[in-house]
């Protein structure tokens, strides 16, 4: 058994999406597959007791989200049963790629997805990005000004301060 899943925010993806535990159990409430505080994930596992297996899903956020699941259950041969006489190779060959299509179209499905939900994301990175360097644009060009300001003061400062000194050589005696 293969499959993924993937958590949306039900206003879409938002990057703080609750996370899940996944749980797989056999038909003995065995626990055989697990994955803990996951927002997407792939897994497989092997199912070897024919039954009823319990695939559970924990919200441990507090908020309400969509869960995404998809799985694929895979057709194992026993070839031991199968012998020429009775199944036609090319009959397998063609259920073989009909589940490997399956698995491709499911794949594709959760690429697609997870490419959108990094797009927001990249999004959302280049618009702080962004504030930022206004943010330090304005801190330098301010910095600039102050700088300005507080060297013709200085300079200020010194003209006033050279005009009122006495030069001693002009009225030594």
């Amino acid at each position: 058994m293969t499959g993924s899943f993937f958590v949306e925010s039900l206003n879409g993806f938002n990057g703080k999406e609750s996370s899940f535990d996944l749980t797989v159990t056999d038909p003995h409430s065995k626990e055989i597959y697990n994955a803990i505080g996951e927002t997407e994930h792939k897994f497989e596992y092997q199912a070897n007791t024919a039954g009823v297996y319990t695939v559970c899903f924990t919200n441990m956020g507090d908020r309400s989200e969509q869960l995404t699941y998809f799985s694929h259950t895979g057709h194992h041969w026993d070839h031991g049963k199968a012998t020429k006489k009775h199944l036609d190779p090319v009959l397998e060959a063609l259920q073989n790629l009909d589940a490997q299509v399956a698995q491709v179209s499911e794949d594709s499905k959760y690429h697609k997805h997870r490419a959108v939900r990094h797009a927001r994301t990249t999004t959302s990175t280049q618009s702080r990005v962004k504030l930022m360097a206004l943010l330090e644009s304005a801190v330098m060009i301010l910095a600039a000004v102050f700088q300005l300001f507080f060297v013709k003061r200085l300079f200020r400062k010194r003209e006033s301060f050279d005009y009122g000194r006495v030069d001693r050589n002009r009225y030594s005696i």
